[in-house]
């Protein structure tokens, strides 16, 4: 009983370390035992390993060979030459979504306003390596804008702004699940600009005045990834961008008219990116 279990267990070692390997029955009748690797109308080439051990490619002329067979004998040893997997890809993810700012915001605008004042889109791009698909790192930009016009008694307030952040990320990326689903944790930290221009209408003309300062901003992101293949992927985007900005508020002549603090440049942005690994 003991020998049929070992001898058992010995075909199943045996059999997981066997590789199909080709045959070629030449003209003369003698065999070559090899790996074939291409097949054209005037020869076939094919891998084989010398006496001495190394293992060499070659050809030999169809007028000379009888036949030849696709996996038809078993080896302990694969002559075929496994591709290897790249470790370092090129990283490349557009995308665009909706976008809102949370906090503090100017107080001249209504509640009823602010809805319009906040909600706005994103557009964003996302450069760098992806390493042993696990880590990438590189260089991530957004930018939001909303824009909003709002009536008052003399003729209207029309509102831009534009928050931009650009900043070296690192990213995160899971095992797959199932081949089809990954989940990615993005960290970023750098520059957030933040410009508002606030332009009046009335019968006097218009006058504008305008906001442009910076700070260090941070971005918190999260994806879940559909993926298509090994090099693209459809992702869902979750981020936060935080930072609050100071300076003053800039008139159309150029003087200062007011300054401020702790405005909130900080926006929740949802939507889609496209990933592509070259």
């Amino acid at each position: 009983m003991k020998f049929r279990l070992i001898l058992f267990l010995f075909f199943i070692v045996v059999s997981n370390t066997l590789f199909s390997q080709d045959i070629i029955i030449k003209q003369a009748g003698d065999s070559i035992q090899c790996y074939i690797t291409k097949v054209k109308r005037d020869s076939i080439y094919f891998r084989i390993k010398e006496s001495s051990g190394i293992v060499s490619n070659r050809a030999i002329s169809q007028k000379t060979v009888r036949s030849f067979e696709f996996n038809y004998y078993e080896a302990s040893e694969s002559l075929e030459e496994k591709k290897k997997e790249k470790s370092i890809y090129l990283d490349f993810a557009p995308g665009l979504g909706w976008s809102h700012r949370v906090g503090k915001l100017d107080p001249s605008f209504s509640k009823s306003d602010e809805k319009e004042y906040r909600n706005g889109i994103y557009f964003r791009g996302r450069l760098g390596l992806f390493i042993k698909k696990k880590v990438s790192t590189g260089l991530f930009y957004n930018f939001h804008k909303t824009d909003s016009r709002l009536p008052n008694l003399a003729g209207g307030v029309n509102s831009t702004v534009e928050i931009s952040f650009w900043a070296p990320y690192i990213s995160l990326q899971s095992k797959p699940i199932n081949n089809n689903l990954s989940f990615l944790g993005t960290v970023a930290l750098g520059k957030l600009t933040y410009k508002e221009t606030v332009s009046s209408f009335s019968s006097f003309g218009v006058s504008k005045l305008t906001i442009d300062e910076s700070t260090l901003g941070i971005n918190l992101g999260a994806s879940l990834l559909l993926l298509f293949s090994n090099l693209s992927n459809l992702s869902i985007d979750f981020n936060l961008i935080s930072g609050k900005v100071e300076g003053d508020v800039i008139d159309n002549s150029g003087s200062t008219i007011t300054s401020f603090t702790g405005e909130s440049a900080a926006t929740i942005t949802v939507g889609f990116s496209f990933r592509v690994l070259f």
